[in-house]
């Protein structure tokens, strides 16, 4: 499984090369898809010599191998966070969460030895610390929720799915496990003890995020559709708790929660009129 999980990682970074590279160009040097993909490649490569090896060691050659294929600043950091977690890992055969956790946390510690940055400078650690932060804050709790809270928790999540899918109206090609998702971020969030701002802002990063998602009738689609709609409430849960949210105009992103809802309507009832026609051509060719 675990091997399985470094190869569907080395996949996406690969098909991505180019994306990347084309971030990189906006603020860098243009290169950092091509340097990264060609990391990811070698790696890929060498999991079958993986196979047999303790974790510990994995994440220490992956560390070796993105330190002299990636090159530059970028392979000397990411080398150093796996090899930062290859050496805590050393001798541990039990994965729980706090073992995750410590991993995480040993990947932190390697990338500011080496780098000297802290949170808000704007590198990586600005998406790893809050999502170590995240991770601490959900295991440590161990929140045992009482039957009204997830009563209550579940009112969020129907009545904001609701709030959404109102706006959308009844027959739209806008995907309605969308307006699911976000009921589940905004449960989420307020069971994470999220302040109604908060809750506002797990909405707002989904339907930031995900909204354009067409229902198409496909039931094996749409199945991947609510899975990506479940992971997505997550991230989004994880940016509103740690106070990151879109702002008004990014995107269909409004002034408020209700006139991004509102824009979410206009988007699926004017602006998607003609897709279910387009979506029933392509469908019976």
């Amino acid at each position: 499984m675990f091997l399985e999980i470094i190869e569907k990682i080395s996949d996406e970074i690969i098909k991505n090369e180019e994306y990347l590279t084309e971030l990189d160009r906006e603020i860098g040097d243009g290169d950092h898809g091509v340097n990264l993909a060609r990391g990811f490649t070698e790696i890929k490569n060498q999991l079958n010599n993986f196979k047999d090896l303790p974790v510990s060691d994995v994440f220490t050659k992956m560390g070796m191998i993105l330190l002299t294929k990636v090159g530059g600043a970028s392979g000397a950091i990411y080398g150093t966070a796996f090899m930062s977690a290859g050496t805590y890992l050393k001798g541990k055969t039990d994965f729980d969460n706090q073992v995750l956790l410590e991993t995480l946390n040993s990947m932190i510690e390697g990338i500011q030895k080496r780098g000297k940055a802290v949170l808000n400078e704007k590198t990586m650690l600005d998406t790893i610390i809050p999502t170590y932060n995240f991770l601490e804050k959900s295991f440590n709790e161990e929140k045992n929720l009482s039957e009204e809270e997830l009563i209550r928790g579940l009112f969020v999540s129907h009545l904001t799915t609701i709030h959404v899918k109102t706006n959308v109206g009844r027959l739209s090609a806008y995907c309605g496990a969308i307006c699911a998702a976000a009921g589940v971020a905004a449960a989420l969030t307020f069971l994470h003890d999220g302040s109604y701002e908060m809750v506002c802002a797990a909405i707002t990063n989904i339907l930031g995020n995900l909204s354009g998602v067409i229902c198409d009738g496909a039931k094996a689609s749409c199945a991947m559709k609510i899975s990506s709609g479940i992971y997505s409430a997550f991230d989004a849960t994880m940016l509103a708790l740690n106070k990151d949210v879109l702002k008004s105009g990014d995107g269909i992103v409004g002034v408020d929660i209700e006139q991004t809802i509102r824009n979410v309507g206009e988007l699926a009832q004017a602006g998607m009129k003609g897709t279910d026609e387009t979506i029933l051509g392509i469908m019976t060719k």
